[in-house]
This record gives C-alpha cells, structure tokens and sequence, in this order.
C-alpha cells in the first residue's frame, strides 16, 4: 500500500477541507444572488428578530386578505356578467314579445317564439353558474344549483296552467308559483362578508329569489310557454299572453339595472381593496429587504470570486495529483 508522506498529507488534507468550505461558500453566495437575502440572517439581525417577525406576520395577514378579495372579485365579476346577460335577454325577449302581433306571416312568429323559449333555458342555466366551483346565486348553498331547471319549471308550470283559458289566468298561475318560491332552490342566507382588510369586508346579497329576478323569470316562462304553444285556441289570448310578458320583462330594466349597479359598487370596492393590497404588501416587501437583504451586485462580485477560487483548487489539486517520482526525475 502506498502512503503519502506527512506533509504532502497535511496538504492534501487541507486542500480538501479548502475545497469543501469553498463549495459551501459558493451555495450561500449562489443562493444569497437567487433570493437577495442573506444566508445568515441571525448574524445580520444580531439576534433580534421582532422587527423581521412582525413584518412576515403582517405579509401573511396580507396573503389571506388578497385570497379572499380575489375570491370575492371572481365572485363579483361572475355576477355582473350574469346580470348583463339577464338584463339582455329581458330587452331582446320583451322586443320579441311586443313584436308578435304585428307579425304578419306563421313562420315569424315560429321564429319568435322559440326563440323566446330558449333564451329561457339559456337564463336558467346562467342563473345556475359557477365559479370556482362556487354557485353564485344560491346564497350560502354554493354547492348546488340556484334554481330549478327550466325544463322543471316549464313541467310545474304546465300543471299549474291545467284549465287556464285566458292570458290574464296564465299570468296569475305562472306568478303565483314563482313567487312563492318553488323554483328557487338555494339558501335564504346570503353569502358571508368577504374580508379585505381588518375593517372592511365586501358583501354580494344577489340571489336567484330576488324580486327583480323573480319578474324576470315570470316574464320569460311566460315567452318560453308561447314558445311551447300556449293557449292554441284562442289567437287574440296568446298574442295578449305575448304582450303582457313583454311588457313584464320591459318594465324590468330600471330594477336590473339597481341590481348591476350595487355589485358594480361592490366590484369598486373589490378592486381598491386588491390595489390597496398590492402597495402594502409592496412597503413591507422593501422593508424586510432593508432587514435581511444583499445588494445584487455586491452578491453577483462575491460569488464570481468565490468561482475563481474554486477554479484555483481544482487547478492545485489536479497538480499535485499528477505528481510522480518520474516526473520529478526528468
């Protein structure tokens, strides 16, 4: 067995431990330049961390809050399109609607009234949407539909209408059964206050069994019920049927509207809260990095010369390794 002599065994020893106190350096510079924050926090804040403490406390009370607000402007945002959509259907239904009696030829006024009847389902089914899984509509019971599907409706409704002969009957049926509530499947609570801050929160009330939209649905059941052929016997009472339910969902606007403009506030609200968020975040951000951070350019140097003279050991180590008696004799 070949041994080293003490001293080239001292150096070698030493070589070794240089390289690995060399590597270890140059993770902590590596990692220091990566994050641009010290390896060695303890050192730097002299033992006191208070300062450093509160400030990750606050970040992380901050983190919460911006979950929460941007849950609540998905919730906000998803609820105004549906309003938009609510709000459309009504306008372009009671056009349709008031239309029919002036139509003078059977295939327009097939082409009318079904489309009433599926911008019926098509409301139903917005009524129902979610986001993030999240219903919108249904109050604190988020996990299921708001309202029932309007192929449901249409069949309770079409009981109710059993020996309706008149549009002024089909109107009393057809609003009796809705504003009692039978369509309306979600919770009578509304959602929970969104928190934003410690002292603010953001509520979203709009549910499907709100007045506003309750007529809504009168009205376009009504459409959807023409589309089906609703009193086929007597023309003169469907085309009042007609009417009535584009007058229903005309006198709708200004109440859909209100309905828009308080989430829009709520949206505002929302989104000032987030901004808010953002900047404060941002100071405390710049204030850890006065506590714990390193210059860029400082970490960039120390890591560079830390390279170099890992370079440097390798070079002597690969040197002295290629050392031989026959070498030194030449």
């Amino acid at each position: 067995m070949v041994s080293l002599p003490t001293g080239d065994l001292a150096r070698h020893i030493t070589l070794r431990n240089q390289m690995m106190q060399t590597k270890t350096a140059l993770l902590r510079h590596a990692n220091e330049m990566a994050s641009q924050r010290t390896s060695d926090v303890g050192n730097r804040l002299r033992g006191d961390y208070n300062a450093l403490a509160a400030i990750e406390r606050d970040i992380a009370k901050l983190a919460s809050y911006r979950t929460s607000a941007t849950e609540a402007d998905l919730m906000a945002r998803g609820a105004q399109t549906t309003l938009d959509l609510v709000q459309t259907a009504s306008t372009d239904v009671a056009a349709l609607m008031l239309s029919l009696g002036s139509l003078g030829n059977q295939t327009g006024v097939a082409a009318v009234i079904l489309e009433a009847h599926d911008r019926f389902h098509s409301v139903v089914s917005a009524l129902n949407m979610q986001v993030g899984g999240r219903t919108l509509f249904g109050g604190t019971a988020t996990d299921s539909p708001a309202i029932l599907p309007a192929a449901d409706i249409l069949e309770a409704l079409r009981d109710e209408l059993v020996g309706a002969t008149s549009a002024q009957e089909y109107e009393q049926a057809v609003r009796g059964w809705l504003e009692a509530g039978n369509a309306y499947i979600g919770s009578d609570e509304s959602l929970a206050p969104f928190a934003l801050s410690e002292t603010e929160t953001a509520t979203l009330q709009v549910r499907a069994d709100n007045p506003a939209i309750t007529e809504f649905l009168v009205g376009m059941a009504l459409g959807a019920l023409i589309g089906e052929g609703a009193l086929p016997d007597s023309p003169s009472q469907q085309t009042a049927l007609s009417l009535r339910a584009g007058e229903i969902l005309m006198g709708l606007q200004g109440p859909l509207s209100s309905l828009r403009s308080e989430v829009g506030l709520v949206e505002a609200r929302i989104e000032g809260a987030i901004t808010k968020i953002g900047a404060q975040t941002a100071v405390l951000g710049e204030a850890r990095q006065a506590l714990i951070g390193v210059d860029p350019f400082d970490a960039a140097t120390e890591l560079d010369a830390v390279q170099t003279q890992l370079e440097t050991l390798y070079a002597i180590t690969a040197r002295m390794s290629g050392l031989s008696l026959v070498n030194f004799l030449r």
